[in-house]
């Protein structure tokens, strides 16, 4: 939930309606006026009623860099993320189209219509629907020729606050989920099979949706397309479970722990594994975390930094 005055924070609230996190993100002119979140369930997509579409990472606690500004026009209301990463914003003037990479591809209008300021994306895949404040009217636009859909608008006959469509098609999340680090370590070694690896993190998952000892689990780390290592912790032997969910194993240099933390709703990851050997030397700053739990990816790209003479990588 976004805030318009006060604080200007972006809240999150669990399903019973209790708090259970609050973002301090960066105001422009309005606070955290509209909010959309992207599919990798981590980007939240904001607008503050200035010129910029902003951005803050709700899974790292992070503010992020603008993802684009609309320019000349006044200011920038309502925001829907599109399917392929771009985004339709109400832009005063006019609704602007962006692509992923945050440049204007198209632009959409009607006729005496100046104050663009509500949109919704229709069911159909193919088109949206926005309205303007001051005349009440809303319209029907197709997103991929910019026409309007409709022969006439919609009137309200009364100024118009937002817009909501029934089934409104939202972007699905990503295949691939993101893993969070809390702390990570490589430490590289001369000798053969003395490298060794610890994670410790967090992954957002269904709690019904995984059952390491009858799934397995892969621990993977990649850098520019190559394998640094890939650990494979097959199901059956080895594994221990308790309440909670809980699952454990240990067995011949590879310890892996995870756990359902009901009160914050995510999954912790511990992962320690000895006498590795690692296929290449990671560099700081460039490895891909991976853990494959039965058809579902959680993948980590945080930065890691080189300590001890470039023997070890850390992160965060």
């Amino acid at each position: 939930m976004g805030a318009v005055f006060g604080d200007n924070d972006i809240r999150k609230f669990d399903a019973s309606g209790a708090l259970s996190a609050q973002f301090d993100v960066l105001a422009e002119v309005s606070g955290s006026d509209w909010i959309d979140l992207a599919a990798d369930q981590c980007t939240m997509f904001y607008t503050s009623e200035g010129k910029s579409i902003k951005r803050f990472d709700v899974c790292t606690n992070t503010q992020l860099t603008d993802f684009a500004s609309i320019g000349f026009f006044s200011a920038a209301y309502a925001l829907r993320i599109l399917s392929d990463g771009g985004v339709l914003v109400a832009s005063t003037q006019a609704i602007l189209r962006f692509d992923a990479l945050g440049n204007v591809v198209q632009n959409y209008d009607a006729d005496l219509q100046n104050q663009w300021f509500a949109l919704a994306l229709d069911p159909d895949g193919t088109s949206f629907w926005a309205g303007d404040s001051r005349s009440g009217n809303f319209y029907k636009f197709d997103i991929a020729t910019g026409a309007q859909v409709l022969p006439t608008p919609v009137s309200t006959g009364a100024a118009l606050g937002g817009l909501a469509v029934f089934g409104e098609l939202r972007p699905p999340p990503d295949a691939s989920s993101p893993l969070i680090l809390k702390r990570g370590k490589l430490r590289l070694d001369r000798h053969p099979h003395k490298d060794e690896l610890f994670l410790k993190g967090s992954f957002v998952a269904d709690p019904a949706s995984i059952d390491p000892p009858t799934q397995g689990v892969t621990v993977t780390l990649t850098e520019g397309g190559s394998q640094i290592v890939e650990i494979n912790i097959p199901a059956g032997r080895g594994w221990t479970t308790r309440r909670g969910p809980r699952w454990s194993f240990d067995r011949r240099a590879v310890e892996l722990s995870i756990k359902y933390n009901a009160k914050k709703r995510l999954f912790e990851l511990e992962v320690e594994i000895e006498r590795a050997e690692f296929l290449m030397d990671p560099k700081a700053g460039s490895p891909s975390t991976s853990v494959i739990i039965g058809d579902q990816e959680f993948v980590n790209t945080q930065k890691w930094r080189s300590t001890s003479g470039g023997k070890k990588l850390v992160t965060p």
